[in-house]
């Protein structure tokens, strides 16, 4: 067994009885005053619980009382004394780590009321919050025009989403916390959430927007943290249905297209055999037919001067009259093949039809199926989803102790028309290999809590992460030798009464080519596969007390995981485009005596062979797999990595008369299972060492003599040594002045650390050695000793009630980044190194961010309730995302030094939600019925205008100027001083409750873009523009290319470029800056219902 691995193993068991740090299980309190309805004086010994659990609390001589340690949710809490009738009140918001206000006014006996229930109005302060916190619980979910975790987020104050990425507060895409029950549930390569949450099954979500407690970390510019429901004492059912089935696919219809979206939700929960043992369960299958969900008008493209005609499905020469052909749609000589009509658009008496060119490598003049081109409007194919969710909960009550269990489970099937190597258009001939992503995502956890007195309880936890992905083939699956297979190909194309042809024995059918584009034939693979799987184990312990006016927490967590990965790139397991391919299959059968050599002997000089061909002939990115996709338990570069985070914090949250000061530190540990390269000292050619001028011996730096064998092309791991482990402390200070019960202001201090994408870190080998060979250029390289992003904030705010029913808050927040990951180019000491000089990255970008956020909150009067939220925020640095310099660097310029807005930057942000409906007794035939309206607008966001030639671009992406390879493009104005167009959306809700016996029904639609506005979300760089991307309209870059091609290359370009941005995707839409498409979604149509049982 590996020394690692003991090691780890040591640490997992460790946990379980030391402090170890992490983030501290969600939990809230309640707090008040009971006191004498008739004299006013306070009432001690009284008895105070929330009702269906086995929390509790008794008076003090003051009347008051203190609960802690409170499951989350909305709670009803019960004051009983003896001599005075009862009082619940419900209703009552639990938040994690804030007082929940709860005052009770009880009557004597004596005076007849009977048992009081009091439903209580959310507040519309927290006068005990220092930092900006916005609360959403599900009843703020259910009537907005939207679904889902993300669009809730995005309507809050000082969020902004950009390419389906959330932005906090000017942060990058990777610096959001995200928890589920305590539990981290975020990717820490990509930075993303990666567990799926039921919109039904959320109790509540907390967005902390910054300036959170030294409780949290890892996290840079916001939190978001969601807690499950919780099953009660009593059985609820409820199911949801909901889908835009209103019209056929590719049918317009209402202005808008169905995409083949449904969604069924179905809850329960109640006791288990015993009040004290709780459930809750939710289920959710979701699909989709269309995922892209973009506008998407279609085309038919013919050859107009086509010299070929079609007979019968066959392929005639010369002109053919009509008369040579018999009615259209029919088989009228039994051949099997459907007769067509002739096609002959400008009159010149031949057939138009497409066919292919054979630039690409295959047969000139062959016909591509049906003749034609042709782009049905409204869905885009090969882009269905689908997927399975399970969330739930289970509660052991016996107080003091309780037990919680949570679990979370989702499996995904994505068919991926976009990929790295294939498009929508240029796929349309090839639907049956579309790659497709299976992924699975598990997260379970146990929580025990144990109150040792009304002030006192600490809590232990557990919790296991699993996540697995799978991009592979639809017909050969993981049988990745198959995929350019002539035979087995051929074989495929039988089974689907197809001929799927192939130039050669290991490339598979090579692409067609008309008019200078490429499309991927029938039958031709165009996956890259890959398999990846994280994991950790974790384990949580926290300690909260009250001590007078301190309440003092304290804790801390571990969590061990465990990463492999194994993808290959290039055209080794795919075609190519440019009529190539099938690499890694050619170069086997080229020497079949190293097929299985590793197997025979893994330390022989075919097994070095047979990997190079594997490693280098497909680009493997492998670790904790080997070359051939086996997982492994090795050291070093292949080995899988083993990063460890912990960390302790303490918090103390006190009152200084009105006074509340909230201060905290914490550590975090940072244990990353990385390597760097060992400096290295310079010695002359009789080994005498080389001295500066003042004496000392010169040390060539690691990074700049990695170890590598050109012949091989390999790294010498000899060369490596552990990274060091960072550690990193952080104080945070919050204040909370309440001036009166209507007004509190507050102010934060707080310094927050994090890493940055870890796939920017973790390579494998092979990956690394393709840098340093020198003959490839590398837009997305690694990070060598990777250090900690660090965050300092400031913030001041303050909230007013301006009436019972209305009230506001205002933040002002000045963020101060440091030590984003940026690209640079490294030049390496040839006395010591084989390696050309290569590009890394490093911790080096900087950046400020500064803005308010407002909020505006009015409780329903009237029938009509709003919140309003508005951002203004200007976010500036060096680089948006980590290779943003890229093109200077190309340039042999220096990194920039000068802040500049970030791509992301929308200066102006808010949200606009009214909701109107009638209660229950009141409305006559509207009656339990309501109108929500959302209305999002934006003012843009920042881009920079840019000009530059075609460079390496193929003639089917004319002369876009794209981040994918932006060494070609120069700036015609500083850097992101222009914005793109403002943008709007108005979405709209009906419903109406029906009951029908038992059952409580509600009937909805929704709108989502209810004006079908045509947002333009990116623009082209060269024109500032949408719609025309500067290549056409400029001969110098395009009349070549058109004289040679002819017309039809200029309408196929408008059709598949500027009219579908097919070439934008292929080089913004599956790049590192993470761009999606030029326009917003257009109209969406759903109808749905609940039941509730």
């Amino acid at each position: 067994m590996r020394r690692k691995m003991m090691v780890r193993k040591f640490y997992l068991v460790a946990i379980f009885f030391i402090i170890l740090p992490s983030l501290a299980f969600a939990q809230g309190r309640i707090r008040g005053t009971v006191t004498n309805a008739e004299t006013g004086e306070p009432l001690a010994g009284a008895n105070i619980n929330v009702v269906d659990t086995q929390f509790g609390a008794a008076s003090d001589e003051d009347g008051k009382y203190l609960i802690i340690g409170v499951p989350l949710g909305v709670k009803s809490v019960r004051a009983t004394f003896i001599g005075y009738q009862s009082v619940t009140i419900s209703n009552i918001r639990v938040a994690a780590d804030f007082s929940s206000v709860v005052d009770f006014v009880l009557s004597s006996e004596a005076i007849e009321v009977g048992a009081v229930v009091i439903v209580a109005e959310r507040p519309l302060l927290n006068l005990t919050s220092t930092n900006a916190v916005r609360i959403i619980t599900q009843e703020d979910m259910v009537n907005v025009p939207t679904r889902g975790l993300a669009a809730a987020v995005q309507q809050q104050a000082g969020v902004i989403v950009q390419e389906g990425a959330i932005h906090i507060r000017g942060g990058r895409r990777d610096e959001v916390g995200y928890y589920l029950e305590g539990a981290v549930a975020r990717n820490i390569l990509n930075g993303e959430l990666e567990v799926q949450i039921i919109q039904e099954a959320i109790e509540v979500f907390e967005l902390q927007a910054g300036g959170f407690n030294a409780e949290y970390g890892e996290a840079n510019s916001g939190i978001i943290s969601a807690s499950l429901r919780t099953g009660g004492k009593d059985y609820h059912a409820k199911f949801m249905a909901e889908s835009d089935g209103f019209t056929s696919t590719n049918e317009k219809s209402l202005g808008t297209y169905s995409y083949g979206y449904s969604d069924f939700v179905a809850t329960l929960s109640g006791p288990l055999g015993s009040d004290n043992i709780r459930f809750f369960i939710a289920g959710e299958r979701q699909k989709l037919d269309d995922s892209e969900i973009i506008f998407w008008d279609g085309f038919e493209f013919r050859d107009e001067g086509g010299d070929y005609n079609l007979k019968e499905g066959v392929l005639q020469a010369g002109p053919l009259s009509a008369s040579d052909f018999e009615a259209s749609g029919e088989d009228l000589n039994g051949n099997g093949i459907m007769d067509e009509a002739p096609m002959d658009l400008n009159g010149n008496g031949r057939i138009d039809i497409l066919r292919d060119s054979g630039s690409r490598g295959g047969v000139i003049g062959e016909m591509v199926p049906g003749g034609v081109l042709k782009l049905d409007p409204g869905n885009v194919k090969g882009a269905g989803r689908e997927s399975w969710t399970t969330n739930g909960t289970l509660i052991f009550d016996s107080h003091p102790i309780s037990l919680r269990l949570h679990g979370s489970a989702s499996y995904s099937k994505n068919d991926v028309s976009r990929t790295a190597s294939a498009f929508p258009i240029t796929m349309i001939f090839n639907q049956d290999r579309i790659p497709e992503v299976v992924e699975s995502t598990s997260l379970f956890g146990a929580k025990l809590t144990h109150i040792l007195n009304s002030k006192t309880f600490y809590e232990i936890g557990l919790n296991y992460f699993d996540n697995r992905r799978l991009r592979q083939d639809p017909i050969f699956k993981d049988n990745w030798l198959a995929y350019t297979d002539e035979t087995l190909i051929a074989a495929a194309g039988e089974e689907r009464g197809e001929v799927w042809t192939s130039k050669t024995a290991t490339s598979g059918p090579l692409s067609y080519d008309i008019f200078g584009f490429p499309f991927w034939r029938p039958g031709a693979s165009v996956t890259n596969p890959q398999k990846f799987r994280q994991n950790y184990v974790g384990g949580t312990i926290n300690f909260t007390t009250q001590m007078g006016s301190h309440e003092i927490k304290a804790g801390g967590g571990y969590r061990s995981y465990t990463i492999r990965n194994w993808s290959a790139g290039g055209s080794g397991f795919r075609g190519s485009s440019g009529g190539s391919g099938g690499a890694l299959l050619e170069a086997l059968l080229a020497e079949p005596n190293l097929i299985g050599a590793c197997d025979a002997d893994p330390n022989s000089d075919d097994c070095a062979s047979e990997k190079l061909i594997w490693g280098r002939g497909l680009r493997l990115n492998n670790y904790g797999y080997d070359s051939f996709g086996n997982e492994n338990d090795v050291e070093g570069y292949e080995g899988a990595r083993n990063p460890v985070f912990s960390n302790i914090y303490v918090q103390d949250k006190f009152e200084v008369g009105d006074l509340i000061v909230n201060f905290g530190l914490r550590m975090d540990r940072f244990a990353l299972d990385d390597f760097v390269w060992r400096d290295v000292p310079l010695f002359d050619s009789d080994d005498n060492p080389i001295n500066d001028a003042d004496g000392n011996q010169i040390i060539t730096p690691g990074f700049e003599a990695p170890c590598f064998s050109l012949q091989t092309f390999t790294i010498d791991e000899t060369c490596l040594d552990p990274a060091d482990t960072r550690v990193e402390f952080s104080p945070r200070l919050g204040i909370s002045f309440p001036v009166s019960d209507r007004t509190v202001f507050h102010m934060q201090y707080g310094k927050f650390v994090q890493l940055p994408e870890l796939q920017r870190l973790y390579r494998g080998p092979w990956n690394v050695a393709l840098n340093f060979g020198g003959q490839n250029f590398i837009s997305d390289p690694q990070v060598f000793d990777l250090d900690v992003e660090t965050t300092i904030q400031y913030e001041v705010g303050f909230g007013h009630q301006l009436t019972d029913n209305a009230a506001f808050d205002l933040s002002l927040f000045y963020r101060d980044e440091s030590g984003k990951l940026r690209y640079r180019d490294v030049t390496v000491n040839p006395l010591v190194t084989n390696a050309a000089s290569y590009q890394r990255y490093e911790n080096g970008d900087f950046g400020t961010t500064k803005g308010f956020e407002f909020s505006l909150r009015i409780r329903r009067t009237e029938r009509l309730s709003a919140n309003i939220n508005y951002t203004f925020s200007n976010a500036l640095g060096t680089g948006s995302v980590p290779n943003s310099a890229t093109s200077s660097v190309q340039l042999f310029t220096p990194n920039p030094t000068v802040i500049s807005p970030l791509t992301f930057n929308q200066t102006h942000v808010g949200t606009i939600n009214l909701d109107y409906r009638f209660a229950r007794n009141e409305g006559g035939m509207f009656k339990e019925s309501g109108v929500n309206a959302l209305f999002n607008f934006s003012s843009g966001h920042a881009f920079t205008k840019v000009f530059g030639d075609i460079g390496q671009r193929g003639v089917e992406e004319g002369g876009i100027l794209a981040d994918d390879d932006p060494r070609t493009r120069r700036p015609l104005e500083p850097i992101n001083s222009s914005t793109t167009p403002a943008t709007f959306t108005l979405d709209l809700r009906l419903d109406k409750t029906i009951h029908i016996g038992n059952l409580n029904t509600n009937w909805y639609v929704y709108v989502q873009n209810l004006l079908n506005r045509k947002n333009i979300l990116n623009v082209y760089g060269r024109t500032g523009s949408a719609n025309d991307d500067g290549y056409l309209t400029d001969p110098l870059l395009s009349q070549a290319t058109i004289d040679s091609k002819g017309p039809q290359y200029e309408e196929l370009y408008r059709a598949v470029n500027l009219a579908h941005r097919q070439h934008f995707w292929n080089t913004q839409g599956v790049s590192v800056a993470g761009a999606d498409d030029l326009f917003g979604q257009p109209r969406q149509i759903r109808f749905g219902v609940r039941v509730d049982l």
